[in-house]
């Protein structure tokens, strides 16, 4: 028997967000672009920095750890390495924060897998009632609400793609490609999930929770390797009963392509023509490159009632 689904409202718009690992916007590192990004579109949310190195930072207060916060934040962004991570969640569950994003690489990847860290980190998320997106990702960009947690470079611009799709990717590269096809097309988003590995939170988890939100009209989905075949397809069911079409290209048509997505996050990618069948008898289409997966939204609602044409 499954798991109950968990929510993933504190991961999109969170009252208050915590950034462990927080670093001057100077820095230059991973953990200041995530700061900067909040700063800069003044996110909606109270901010908690939090650094045994600094007193403060940018002008605010900075906490030695999540215990000395003043509040309980609902989002704690890991932007720690490996190594120190998953002490950071079992602080952050302590604390009774309802969800996290775990920025740091080095779990299951390529010849990580089932490394002792690896297993450690799977044993912790198999327990907590924390909802947690990654590792190994760039983060949650919710572009209606303005709070990019995390740095994808669309999530960098002067303003966030706002707009009616939600965008769920397992890679966080080929995420900022595809968004800014969709904005050539004229569209944007609502909210942007960059997956990585998906230990926790798979691509289904996503799919479910865009097919419930009101302000998504389509999902468009790149995905290199489910973990959970049946839990995207339900999904996906969910998101075409609620009137949501579902747009996916799938890595790993080639033994390259295949090796490729294995080694980048660490999945079993699958045999791509059963899955193309599968998405064919659940009504999904399918891009066979970026460019026609940022084209396919603008296909729906304009065909004629016998005969469509894509050219």
């Amino acid at each position: 028997m499954s798991a109950p689904a968990k929510d993933l409202t504190p991961l999109v718009r969170p009252r208050s967000i915590a950034l462990v690992g927080a670093t001057p916007l100077e820095s230059n590192k991973l953990a200041s672009w995530a700061l900067g990004n909040l700063l800069k579109h003044d996110v909606p949310a109270d901010l908690y920095l939090v650094n045994p190195r600094y007193d403060t930072l940018e002008g605010r207060p900075c906490y030695p750890d999540l215990e000395s916060l003043p509040a309980t934040p609902d989002l704690v962004l890991v932007l720690v390495p490996a190594a120190a991570a998953i002490d950071v969640l079992r602080q952050a569950e302590a604390r009774g924060s309802r969800a996290a994003i775990l920025f740091s690489s080095g779990f299951g990847e390529g010849d990580r897998v089932g490394s002792p860290l690896d297993l450690e980190l799977k044993a912790f998320l198999s327990d907590t009632p924390m909802a947690v997106c990654g590792p190994n990702t760039n983060g949650i960009i919710n572009c209606i609400d303005r709070i990019p947690a995390g740095f994808p470079p669309y999530a960098m611009a002067d303003e966030l793609p706002a707009g009616s799709l939600g965008v769920v990717s397992q890679s966080g590269a080929l995420v900022s490609s595809l968004v800014q096809h969709l904005l050539g097309n004229g569209l944007g988003l609502t909210v942007g999930f960059a997956v990585g590995n998906g230990i926790d939170l798979t691509v289904g988890d996503y799919v479910r929770f865009l097919a419930t939100d009101d302000r998504t009209e389509q999902i468009v989905v790149y995905a290199e390797g489910l973990h959970d075949a049946d839990r995207f397809f339900t999904a996906a069911d969910e998101a075409r009963a609620a009137g949501k079409p579902v747009h996916v290209m799938k890595a790993g048509r080639s033994p390259e392509g295949a090796d490729a997505a294995r080694t980048h996050i660490g999945a079993l990618v699958g045999d791509y023509d059963a899955f193309a069948a599968r998405c064919r008898r659940h009504g999904i289409l399918m891009a066979h490159d970026l460019a026609e997966l940022a084209a396919l939204p603008l296909a729906q609602g304009r065909w004629g009632q016998r005969i469509g044409v894509l050219s």
